[in-house]
């Protein structure tokens, strides 16, 4: 079947906006229907069969007719497929758009711009009036649903941020616990959400570097590097310690006791603060009570 690329005059969407531009089509006769694509989706698998207006002389990329223009230019016989073709032409005049529009707006579905641009020049003004409230609704339920949608997965992520850091605050102060004893600590990542935030992702960091951090204990990178990667256990009552040995290397942090022992006087000092507070506030009670 011979396909004529003319110049035509088409309303389309493109860019999220409604326009109206000369745009080259690819058509041909089809048995007695005009099957019009533009040219640049001629070659794709699937396109939108533009509806061709004889009032106005210009054509509608309406989004309700996709269609295979090589399958129809070919004239593919598959009797199936024929029959889905053959549905989609008959419903490609302007009769047929209207009621097909009609029974859109009683399902309260959705109208594209290009939709109530061609509801608007070929309909009354209350079909029209109709379509616009139709698409606003939809649009409106999509927005409420978008909302919903998120205040879900932002309640979901402050409950994982609430269930992470309540563990890890559970582990800091077991940590300490065990430092303040003079118990043997075994290394392990601590997993937690930085102030509280779920878009902060998620952090992971040895407990003993979390510590010096925490209270600004500046250890050199060998040092952490052993830490991270060998240390297994360290107690702190004995200064004893036990670690991995990699490709034969045995080489372990001999300077490790100073910044455990450093570690060691903060978890005190901060134990001592905590004490006193309590005591204090023991007193402002027993004070109210009397």
């Amino acid at each position: 079947m011979p396909v004529k690329n003319e110049i035509e005059q088409v309303w389309l969407i493109e860019d999220n906006k409604l326009k109206c531009e000369n745009k080259v089509v690819s058509k041909f006769n089809y048995f007695g229907t005009e099957i019009a694509v533009l040219k640049t989706e001629a070659n794709w698998e699937r396109q939108e069969m533009l509806i061709k207006d004889e009032k106005e002389n210009c054509y509608w990329k309406l989004g309700i007719a996709p269609i295979s223009f090589n399958k129809f230019l070919n004239n593919v016989t598959d009797n199936k497929k024929d029959i889905i073709w053959k549905k989609i032409l008959e419903n490609t005049n302007e009769k047929a758009i209207i009621k097909y529009f009609k029974k859109s707006m009683n399902k309260k579905e959705y109208f594209n711009l290009c939709q109530l641009k061609f509801i608007e020049r070929h309909c009354d003004k209350e079909m029209f009036g109709k379509a616009k409230e139709s698409r606003e609704n939809y649009l409106k339920k999509q927005e409420q649903e978008k909302t919903e949608r998120r205040k879900a997965i932002e309640k979901a992520n402050n409950e994982e941020v609430e269930i992470v850091n309540y563990t890890f605050e559970s582990k800091i102060a077991k940590i300490k616990s065990i430092i303040h004893l003079k118990g043997t600590l075994r290394m392990e990542n601590l997993e937690f959400y930085k102030d509280n935030k779920y878009e902060n992702g998620k952090t992971i960091q040895n407990s003993i570097l979390y510590l010096a951090k925490e209270y600004g204990i500046d250890i050199p990178l060998s040092i952490k590097g052993f830490i991270n990667n060998k240390l297994v256990d360290y107690n702190f009552g004995t200064g004893s310690y036990t670690y991995k040995i990699t490709n034969g290397n045995k080489k372990c942090g001999s300077n490790i006791h100073e910044y455990m022992i450093k570690i060691i006087n903060k978890v005190e000092e901060e134990n001592k603060r905590e004490v006193k507070t309590l005591r204090e506030k023991i007193e402002n009670m027993k004070g109210k009570n009397r």
